[in-house]
């Protein structure tokens, strides 16, 4: 979106943030869901298990095979996709909110009508100087 949105003047700092930010949100939102499992299993799994044993679990997932007994083992996976589901959650919900950025970058107008192959896109494009297209085809504004 950024270099549709953007003057060709401003467009080097426009994709040098733009690549920040995702970095930066991808490290967030790692560390968002990566919490919120620990603390999800440590409340759950703290019921059932000694500490160590959870520290164990939670250290590395393959833990869980050593688990004696056999029922503790089944307890313990039948909690564990709770977090992962919790994860998921989490990360739509991320997804999700993206669309608010996009709505703010959006603009009405200004925008370049491609067809090719009989398909037709519709290009954001800002006001500054004209850039080639990257689709191979007719170009119409």
């Amino acid at each position: 979106m950024a270099p549709f949105s953007v003057r060709e003047k401003g467009l080097a700092v426009a994709m040098g943030a733009v690549t920040q930010l995702r970095i930066m949100g991808g490290a967030l939102g790692l560390s968002i869901v990566t919490s919120v499992m620990s603390t999800l299993l440590r409340r759950k799994l703290g019921l059932i298990l000694d500490p160590e044993q959870l520290e164990k679990v939670l250290g590395n997932a393959r833990e869980i095979a050593y688990i004696r007994p056999s029922e503790l083992q089944q307890e313990v996976m039948f909690h564990w996709p709770e977090g992962c589901n919790l994860q998921l959650q989490i990360l739509a919900g991320l997804a999700a909110s993206q669309i608010v950025g996009v709505i703010i970058m959006w603009k009405q107008g200004n925008q370049i009508k491609v067809e090719v192959l009989g398909f037709r896109f519709h290009v954001l494009y800002n006001t500054g100087p004209r850039r080639s297209c990257p689709f191979q085809g007719n170009v119409t504004t």
